[in-house]
């Protein structure tokens, strides 16, 4: 397998697939956020690491013009439109769950 991004529809589910060496990960996702989320190359790291609980996010390098470097964002982070100072968090603590209605905003 190659490493890439796709959508996919399955049982009336729209899905963000991530695809590195031989895992695939679905993620999913609201179907009028398919446009915005095609533009980007999308991937899944693991952070916390060394921790007992390592969790997986979705992320993706964006272009900062005015600085001219690249910034990472979160995919929750993203498809709200959060500012710096607001944290995002899934309802259901599934990092793969990225509908806008299983995201919370705190301020």
């Amino acid at each position: 397998m190659q490493r890439g991004n796709s959508i996919k529809e399955e049982a009336g589910k729209t899905y963000l697939v991530y695809t590195h060496k031989e895992e695939e990960y679905k993620i999913l996702i609201d179907p009028d956020d398919v446009e915005r989320l095609a533009q980007y190359k999308w991937r899944v790291s693991t952070v916390n690491k060394n921790r007992k609980k390592p969790c997986k996010v979705i992320s993706t390098a964006i272009y900062d013009p005015k600085k001219g470097t690249y910034r990472t964002i979160l995919l929750r982070r993203f498809l709200l439109h959060a500012s710096p100072d607001v944290k995002v968090v899934h309802r259901n603590s599934n990092p793969f769950d990225c509908r806008k209605e299983n995201l919370r905003r705190i301020l």
